[in-house]
C-alpha cells in the first residue's frame, strides 16, 4: 500500500520541473518501485489462486478420520503459498490443519493397532485401544468394532467360567458331569 501511495503521488501528470527533479533525485528508484509493485501483485494473485485450490480440496474433505488425502494435499498447497508470500493467516491455517491431520493419523494408528489386537484374539486389549481412538473420534464403524470385541470378551468369560466348572467336576471325580458341562459350554460358545 505504501508503494501504491508513493506511485500515485508521482504519477499525477507531473509538470516539466517535477519530472526533472524526480529524474535527478530518484533516478531509477521510481521505476524499480513500480516493477516491485507489479511483482508483488503477481505474487498475491498466485497465492490467491493456490489458496482457492486448497479451499476447494478442503470442501471435498468429508471429515472422515480415516481419510487424510484431501487434508494433506491442502496443507501442501498452503505451504507453497508461504514460500511465495509470507502471511500469518496462512501460517495459522497450516498449523490448524496440521493438528487435524495429526489427530487423524493418530486415530488411524490406534484403530490399526486395535484391529491387530482383535485379530490376535486379545479382545480386552483391543477394547482398550479402541476406547483411546474413541477419545479422538467416535465413528459408527468404531462403535461396531467395540461392540464385537465386547461380545467376544463376554463369550470368553462364559467359556472360562464353564471351563473352571469342568475342571472342578473332573477333579472331584465326576467325569460324566465334566464331559456334559464341557459339551454344553462348547455348544453355547459356538452358537454365540
Amino acid at each position: 500500500m505504501i508503494a501504491e501511495k508513493a506511485l500515485a503521488v508521482w504519477s499525477r501528470k507531473p509538470g516539466f520541473w517535477e519530472r526533472l527533479i524526480c529524474q535527478l533525485l530518484l533516478g531509477r528508484l521510481l521505476d524499480n518501485l513500480t516493477q516491485q509493485l507489479k511483482q508483488w501483485r503477481y505474487q498475491v494473485a498466485e497465492v490467491d489462486k493456490l489458496a482457492a485450490n486448497a479451499k476447494t480440496l478442503l470442501k471435498q474433505d468429508t471429515g472422515d478420520p480415516l481419510e487424510t488425502q484431501a487434508l494433506a494435499s491442502a496443507i501442501t498447497i498452503y505451504q507453497r503459498c508461504t514460500k511465495i508470500l509470507h502471511d500469518d493467516r496462512i501460517s495459522r491455517v497450516i498449523k490448524q490443519y496440521q493438528e487435524e491431520l495429526q489427530r487423524r493419523q493418530q486415530f488411524l494408528n490406534l484403530v490399526t493397532q486395535a484391529q491387530s489386537q482383535a485379530a490376535n484374539r486379545f479382545y480386552k486389549n483391543a477394547i482398550t485401544v479402541y476406547r483411546e481412538a474413541e477419545k479422538l473420534y467416535s465413528t459408527e464403524s468404531l462403535q461396531q468394532a467395540i461392540a464385537v470385541s465386547v461380545a467376544q470378551v463376554q463369550q470368553e468369560e462364559i467359556y472360562d467360567a464353564a471351563f473352571q466348572k469342568v475342571q472342578q467336576a473332573e477333579s472331584e471325580g465326576r467325569l460324566q458331569a465334566a464331559i456334559a458341562l464341557l459339551k454344553n459350554a462348547l455348544t453355547n460358545t459356538i452358537s454365540l
